[in-house]
């Protein structure tokens, strides 16, 4: 699938996994067949107060295209020098996060803090799409807790502001990573955007990445923690796609 100037060989995409996802990782996890990998989140403040500090990890080794870079921040304009910053760098895509549930990114208002003031998502993707002819996207959650699942909402912002494609997690913010993950609110924003919609959230196998496909149809799953016990994960689930069409009847 071809989303402007990224081409994915398959559906499944490695997670931007916060101080994990160095380039051997990736370089693994390509190796092993996700079709995109992230990078690990880079604070846009941290970024611009001391670029020398993460010129090392910003480098991107041939082998880990297609890679997108996720940033975290909520000022625009800092975030538009960010983006100018790393027009040095050959990234194929560039990620903005709404959803990260730490607790000192909710006191910063970064990350998943976004997801309840959404007013202020429109500036800062505007920022990414200005300021590159590559891929943007967003990582979302479903809503800051279960009284304000909003993600429909913020999905129709991220689309009309000029992104490419987004993730949603179908946990809330406030749920971190237990319970179950809701397939139901990641379908309705698949059918109220246009633009490709990854699904992220307990993809550990083959059949709960095809539940996730059957249950959202959205266009790719992500894999997160399972990816760091398992880098051949991707390839597993790959080939458990190739041998069970989406036609049939996903596990349930």
């Amino acid at each position: 699938m071809k989303i402007k100037n990224l081409i994915l060989s398959n559906k499944t995409v490695l997670a931007p996994l916060a101080n994990f996802s160095d380039h051997a990782f990736r370089i693994t996890c390509r190796k092993y067949q996700a079709a995109l990998v992230f990078t690990q989140k880079f604070n846009i403040n941290a970024l611009i107060n001391n670029p020398r500090k993460f010129r090392a990890e910003l480098e991107v080794h041939p082998e880990e295209h297609p890679i997108s870079i996720q940033l975290i921040g909520n000022n625009p304009k800092i975030l538009a020098q960010v983006m100018d910053l790393l027009n040095s760098y050959d990234y194929d895509a560039f990620d903005l996060n709404l959803g990260w549930p730490a607790p000192d990114a909710l006191r910063e208002g970064v990350g998943g803090a976004l997801l309840r003031t959404p007013e202020k998502i429109p500036p800062l993707l505007r920022a990414m799409v200005n300021a590159t002819n590559k891929a943007v996207s967003a990582k979302i959650r479903i809503g800051f807790d279960d009284h304000s699942i909003n993600a429909i909402e913020i999905a129709k912002l991220i689309e009309q502001e000029g992104a490419n494609f987004l993730t949603i997690h179908g946990r809330t913010i406030k749920a971190g990573y237990s319970g179950k993950t809701n397939l139901d609110v990641i379908r309705a924003v698949k059918e109220e955007v246009q633009i490709p919609v990854v699904g992220n959230g307990n993809i550990v196998d083959g059949p709960s990445a095809m539940r996730m496909l059957k249950k959202t149809n959205c266009d790719f799953i992500m894999v997160g923690r399972a990816a760091m016990k398992n880098p051949h994960i991707f390839l597993e689930i790959n080939d458990y796609l190739r041998r069970s069409p989406l036609s049939q009847d996903a596990p349930r």
